[in-house]
Order: C-alpha cells, then structure tokens, then sequence
C-alpha cells in the first residue's frame, strides 16, 4: 500500500514539471516510452492492491484473473523498461550501429 502512495505522492510532486517538459513536446519514440512506462504501472498497483485486500465475496476466477493480469502487466512494463535502457545506451554511444547490434 506505500509504494501506491509513494508512487502518487511522486507523480503530483513532479506533474508539473511533466506537463512543461513532456506533454508540450511533440511526439515522438522517447515521449511514447515515457507514457507506456509510466502510467501502467498505476493499473498494475491497482490491481495489485485489489488482488490482495479484496473483499471477502470475490470469487477464486476474478482473484485469478487479477493475478494473471498483474502478472501480464509487470512482465511488459519490464520489457518496456529494458527497450527504454537499450534505446537510452545506443543514444549515449552517438547511435552507433555497432553499439547496437551488441545490444
């Protein structure tokens, strides 16, 4: 339940600097990355938080689903993580083909 809270706490401490940097900025792969990173991790809390405190009539299909969506979304939100770290590592290395392919 913390991390939720931490993870707000954080998003309405910066959103202001969000909106000036980010969403004024035209689209592209980085702000794209940046959204698809972000902001799922706020349904996967969700879910998370309501797969474990759920009220005691939830039924075993929807505490199974839930955990099989969660499980879904952590899974692609560390793959987008990592296309992030790879995207970010070849731009470092001046987009360098042979960075790249290593990568």
């Amino acid at each position: 339940v913390e991390a939720c809270w931490t993870q707000l706490y954080d998003h309405f401490l910066k959103l202001g600097e969000e909106i000036d940097l980010i969403w004024s900025t035209p689209w592209n792969a980085g702000k794209i990355l940046y959204f698809a990173t972000k902001y799922p991790a706020f349904l996967d809390g969700a879910f998370l938080l309501y797969y474990q405190l759920a009220p005691l009539g939830t039924t075993p299909s929807t505490c199974e689903l839930l955990y099989k969506l969660s499980g879904v979304m952590i899974v692609v939100g560390i793959a987008i993580a990592e296309f992030v770290l790879v995207f970010r590592t070849w731009a470092v290395w001046g987009k360098n083909s042979k960075v790249m392919i290593s990568l």
